[in-house]
């Protein structure tokens, strides 16, 4: 039997290993630093402990109550709206969040307190995937959170989007380029507060990032139904590929997020996650149509 294949992950480097020979399993460990205030992040391995408490027990800083402690977000696309975890000093996690077994595909939305350590590590030990590529299902128009899943970085030109439907720009600068608007793939910038952005240029990415990094978390912004069929292995990208939706198979259907959510958790807090407002610099005072920034906006 072949020796499991041990993958070590960093932020700053993370490594996709193989073995000479298909290992049976894949293991390894990931380290992800959380920066005060907001941090969109994923997972790229299935964690040992899998439930959100359990991945983030020793990370986060608990409080008396939800508003004074650290606390982890997701959409709920059934109940459409969001959910949190939080970890209360007096009687441990709550929030209906915290039961929940992390998803690789899923984004989350970290929160860590102004008053509370700088920064923050998350260290994890698990399991990596190792399937050639995912069939990632399909999405409906709007806002979508989705993880990045793979335990390397994958070039977006080699991600599967423009073959799945992706509508690319008609300008080196696609919010001021008029109508019809293009798609948007968008990280989080956790020091500056604001969100990065990449598009689709004829067949070239533009932006301010050019790969899916590990660890990170995305939104997409679609006006079309994206139909993501192919999302490779990063060592195996480039290649022929195989796309993962077998006929007959039951395909996931992702249905967007809604801007206007009901309250987090229990109490009234009224703190939401940051979502994207783009902003036209023609329409602004002092624009010159040559600058445009994706503005966080804290809810």
């Amino acid at each position: 039997m072949p020796a499991a294949l041990l993958v070590c992950l960093a932020v700053t480097e993370p490594l996709f290993a193989q073995a000479e020979s298909t290992p049976t399993s894949a293991v390894g460990f990931y380290r992800l630093m959380l920066r005060q205030g907001w941090n969109l992040i994923s997972l790229p391995l299935v964690p040992d402990h899998p439930l959100v408490s359990e991945v983030f027990d020793e990370a986060l800083t608990g409080g008396g109550r939800e508003r004074s402690a650290d606390r982890v977000l997701a959409w709920d696309p059934d109940l459409e709206e969001w959910i949190v975890a939080w970890k209360s000093t007096e009687v441990g996690w709550q929030g209906p969040l915290a039961a929940d077994t992390v998803r690789l595909d899923v984004a989350y939305w970290v929160q860590i307190r102004d008053d509370h350590p700088d920064s923050q590590e998350v260290l994890l030990y698990g399991t990596v995937r190792e399937d050639s590529t995912l069939d990632r299902g399909v999405f409906e128009p709007g806002e979508h959170l989705i993880g990045s899943i793979w335990a390397a970085s994958l070039p977006l030109e080699s991600a599967g989007l423009a073959e799945a439907g992706w509508r690319a720009s008609s300008g080196l600068v696609p919010l001021i380029s008029g109508d019809p608007q293009p798609d948007l793939l968008l990280a989080y910038d956790a020091e500056r507060g604001w969100f990065r952005a990449a598009w689709l240029d004829g067949e070239a990415w533009r932006g301010e990032f050019d790969a899916f990094q590990t660890g990170a978390g995305y939104l997409l912004w679609l006006h079309d139904t994206l139909d993501w069929a192919d999302y490779p292995r990063p060592d195996l990208a480039g290649g022929a590929g195989s796309a993962a939706a077998a006929a007959g198979a039951k395909r996931p259907v992702h249905h967007p997020v809604r801007l206007a959510a009901p309250s987090i958790g229990e109490e009234e807090t009224g703190e939401f996650p940051p979502m994207p407002r783009v902003r036209n610099p023609r329409s602004s005072p002092g624009g010159n149509g040559e600058s445009r920034r994706v503005q966080g906006n804290p809810r």
